[in-house]
């Protein structure tokens, strides 16, 4: 159901995420799949009602209690989940301090800023658009879920992108980075909000060479490494003791040794596990793997 408020595009949904984060438009096992309101596998349950959804942090509970550590008494709280597009839409949240959905910010052309918000209880989504607009989210400190930024393939971000992010504190499900410039060689600038559990998806970050932001996180529900062609080092994630999906694929300078060398020490409850266009070596191409060196 949709609600036109104030020029706003209010939407009264639970899930999160419309972007598929694979191709397997059949399956219903991402944590995309599992929030994007949609029957993938034809199965006949949707999202968290579908038993292949049942291992994200997100399913645990109804929709009521999805983030149940977040404060919805914060002064001047925006009830709902909201997507913007425009000045017009922005303006309007200038006052409040917190939101307790999702918000999702599609970049226009002039510069936004939103000074006072200080909590999104849900999942925050930023879709750049190739004006690189600058986003001021200075008081940001909380994401109660997840948060996901999301850049054009034909002009990737920049470090400078990543710096509208610095002051977030905590992250509440996971984290999610698409197409960024080889001026991002690490993400030391998130280390710091990891959560211990939750999911992680970077793909087409080319300049990344490690994960070693990422030595906090101990569970990971869904982690999918694509097209990331300078990284070398996944040592960032020995720390990680379960894992239930895994997806490896076109990361040209990953030996896949070292892939299957990392899944081998985790303790794998996968229900989708898929490697593939990594950088060969001693023969191997996937997981698990024979000939690799001990």
């Amino acid at each position: 159901m949709k609600k036109m408020v104030c020029g706003l595009c209010v939407l009264w949904v639970f899930g999160c995420g419309t972007e598929d984060s694979f191709d397997f438009d059949d399956l219903e096992v991402s944590a995309t799949q599992c929030q994007d309101e949609f029957d993938n596998d034809d199965d006949g349950a949707v999202d968290c009602e579908d038993a292949d959804c049942a291992g994200f942090v997100f399913c645990a509970t109804n929709d009521t209690d999805k983030y149940p550590t977040y404060d919805t008494d914060f002064e001047d709280c925006l009830e709902g989940s909201y997507s913007v597009t425009n000045t017009i839409d922005y303006n309007h949240f200038v006052p409040y301090k917190c939101i307790t959905g999702n918000l999702t910010i599609s970049m226009p052309s002039e510069k936004i800023s939103l000074p006072n918000l200080k909590r999104v209880g849900g999942d925050l989504k930023v879709h750049y658009s190739t004006k690189h607009t600058e986003l001021g989210l200075d008081s940001l400190t909380d994401v109660g879920g997840s948060l996901s930024v999301f850049c054009p393939h034909e002009k990737p971000c920049t470090s400078n992108e990543l710096s509208h992010f610095i002051n977030i504190e905590t992250i509440g499900s996971g984290l999610e980075l698409s197409s960024f410039s080889d001026d991002v060689k690490d993400l030391e600038v998130f280390r710091h909000f990891i959560p211990q559990e939750g999911f992680l998806i970077l793909r087409s970050m080319k300049g990344l060479e490690n994960l070693d932001a990422f030595e906090g996180m101990r569970t990971i529900q869904e982690l999918n490494l694509d097209s990331n062609i300078n990284l070398t080092d996944i040592s960032g994630l020995e720390n990680v003791t379960t894992v239930d999906r895994a997806y490896f694929s076109f990361n040209s300078s990953l030996p896949t040794c070292d892939i299957c060398k990392w899944l081998s020490g985790v303790t794998v409850e996968f229900s989708g596990l898929d490697v593939y266009d990594n950088k060969e070596e001693y023969g191997c191409t996937s997981c698990p793997c024979e000939t690799c060196p001990e």
